[in-house]
């Protein structure tokens, strides 16, 4: 059987697709000549699901091999992760390692330490911080 390659873009532009893309954001397309050869890409987006998108609104994210790797491996972790959560199960036990990691937040958030910070105030400070 042969291997689906997956390839990485960066959205640069996420206009009427706030919702499904971010922009910076590296996603993985999944081959599909003919929407290629129609100016499109098929890319996996914030839904987990793969969308058709127009090509320009993205650039080729040309990373170091071991880099990609590890981008595919995450993004791939994501998406299973994704689909695994939208399974209709009566009920999921968060792992050990995230209630001890939610109960030291909390012990901040009560002492003080720690405030809540909205989602895009969070996205902004991580990007300033990666420079």
């Amino acid at each position: 059987m042969a291997k689906t390659v997956k390839r990485l873009f960066i959205c640069l532009d996420n206009a009427g697709y706030e919702v499904s893309l971010e922009r910076l954001k590296i996603y993985v397309s999944l081959p599909d000549a003919k929407a290629e050869r129609t100016g499109y890409l098929r890319i996996i987006d914030e839904s987990g699901e793969d969308y058709l998108y127009p090509r320009q609104r993205f650039i080729a994210a040309e990373l170091p091999i071991p880099t990609r790797r590890t981008v595919l491996k995450t993004a791939l972790a994501m998406e299973d992760l994704l689909h695994s959560l939208s399974r209709e199960e009566t009920r999921s036990e968060s792992p050990l390692w995230h209630k001890d990691s939610l109960s030291k937040t909390a012990a901040r958030h009560d002492a003080g330490m720690e405030q809540p910070i909205e989602w895009d105030a969070a996205k902004r400070e991580l990007r300033k911080r990666a420079g």
